[in-house]
């Protein structure tokens, strides 16, 4: 109870705890590749206007141009520099942030994973044989630097997104408040958002945690270091034992959350598809055709504009539940790394290669473990000269 009452609390991070873990991830990011960053940070910008100008605001002058009588020519020309500007724009900048984030993410790979390797040499043996904190270690090694690498667009496209609810809403605003009202409501559905995402996070650890020991069989059965171990002994059983039971392990896990994050999918996407855009085109042709109150060229483009504007504040919060997603990991990469070693290399501590070592009355046992494996063990070894400790089973 105690064990999964801490589990649930580590899934719930505040909000200060996830702006937290995201900035010590961002300045990582940053810090290895800032170009990378400015150039997708203003591409998102530039998409962000491009498709308000082209999608919306350059239909809407167009209508309503032709509409009240101006020159064809006059039309003509305004529309062409509104469209063609930020498409050249999109056109020039596409390419070379291909180029450039693809030497950004190898940078970013280096440099996390130099860290992170770094730190493992540090941490005293004893912890590797913690399983808990191994899988802490997995954990952070396994997606950090996609994570990390994925978050510059996620907090990239947080900002487009909030640029996107100015200009969508203050063009909606001039309309008619009550169509930022429909593009409010899908809003009340975000709360499921944050559910997939830790139910998402419970998933993917647990099946790490099977996947790892599946993957511990497949090596030694892949490894010509054991082919003999596997014919002279009963290991072969006892590992193929061990793979079904992590294979089964995975598929149950998959059956344990694939229904309910199916489920809370549907429930977030579907609320915008049969809430906000019937109310929203039932107004706005109302507005056009009955009461004579919106022109021709609004009502073609509110419809889009609502369900932008529906799009942006999804996406703010969708972006925020992302960043709250890469918390989650960003925090097991943070407790790894923050590890304080126990046992620390002195400076001037002796090379063995330089000495003898000696042991008197040493016993060990393993954390959790109320056994000795090793009791009172007194023994000297001197330079070049190799000992081993041999078990009943045969390890050392």
């Amino acid at each position: 109870m105690k064990k999964k009452k801490k589990e649930k609390n580590q899934n719930k991070l505040s909000f200060k705890m996830v702006v937290r873990d995201c900035a010590y991830a961002m300045k990582m990011v940053i810090s290895t590749s800032p170009i990378a960053f400015l150039l997708r940070f203003l591409l998102e910008i530039i998409n962000t206007v491009s498709s308000f100008i082209v999608g919306t605001y350059a239909v809407r002058y167009i209508i309503n141009s032709f509409e009240t009588g101006l020159d064809f020519k006059s039309v003509a020309l305004s529309a062409v520099v509104m469209i063609a500007v930020p498409l050249g724009l999109q056109l020039i900048l596409n390419p070379l942030i291909t180029m450039v984030e693809d030497v950004a993410f190898a940078k970013i790979d280096k440099n996390i994973l130099t860290r992170l390797y770094g730190k493992c040499a540090d941490v005293e043996l004893a912890c590797f044989e913690n399983p808990e904190f191994y899988d802490k270690y997995v954990k952070a090694s396994n997606e950090i630097s996609w994570r990390m690498w994925n978050l510059t667009w996620t907090v990239t496209n947080l900002f487009s997104a909030i640029l996107g609810m100015v200009l969508y809403g203050s063009l909606l605003f001039t309309m008619d408040f009550v169509f930022i009202i429909f593009a409010v409501l899908p809003l009340f559905g975000t709360f499921i958002k944050r559910k997939a995402n830790v139910l998402w996070h419970k998933h993917t650890t647990e099946d790490r945690e099977h996947h790892r020991r599946a993957q511990y069989a497949q090596r030694v059965f892949y490894s010509g270091e054991y082919a003999k171990e596997l014919r002279l002994s009963n290991a072969r059983e006892f590992l193929l034992k061990r793979y079904e039971n992590a294979s089964d392990g995975r598929v149950e896990v998959v059956e344990k959350y694939g229904k309910k994050e199916m489920l809370l999918e549907l429930a977030h996407t579907g609320l915008q598809t049969i809430i906000t855009n019937p109310l929203a085109i039932a107004y706005a042709i109302f507005r056009t055709i009955v009461a004579g109150t919106l022109g021709i060229g609004d009502c073609a483009v509110v419809i889009n504009s609502v369900s932008n504007l529906t799009g942006t504040f999804t996406q703010i919060t969708d972006r925020y539940f992302k960043a709250h997603e890469h918390a989650l990991f960003f925090e097991d990469f943070r407790g790894f790394m923050e590890y304080e070693p126990k046992m620390k290399d002195k400076e001037n501590a002796i090379s063995p290669s330089s000495g003898k070592i000696k042991l008197e009355n040493v016993s060990f046992k393993y954390e959790g473990s109320s056994s000795l494996v090793l009791k009172n063990i007194s023994m000297e070894i001197g330079k070049n000269e190799k000992i081993s400790l041999v078990g009943h089973n045969g390890a050392g």
